[in-house]
């Protein structure tokens, strides 16, 4: 992630948290621009690959278990023919 812009991370930081606010905008605008704290922007893509894994990881739990409940119906009508 160490290509992305300052924009770039910001976006997905506010997806990460799941809103904007007014406050919390100012706040993103303080660590990257008026009074630049590096430190804190380099912690923020760590923070956001770990939501991003996170985020994917449900996701593949999630299709599996769909798949699942796909292949037992599947079953559960074969067996009722039977």
């Amino acid at each position: 992630m160490s290509t992305l812009s300052d924009n770039d991370l910001k976006y997905r930081y506010f997806q990460m948290i799941g809103h904007a606010t007014h406050e919390e905008m100012a706040t993103m605008d303080t660590i990257f621009y008026f009074h630049r704290n590096n430190k804190e922007i380099k912690e923020l893509p760590k923070q956001v690959e770990i939501f991003e894994y996170n985020v994917k990881q449900r996701a593949r739990i999630i299709e599996q278990e769909e798949r699942l409940k796909r292949e037992k119906a599947k079953l559960d009508r074969q067996l009722s023919v039977n």
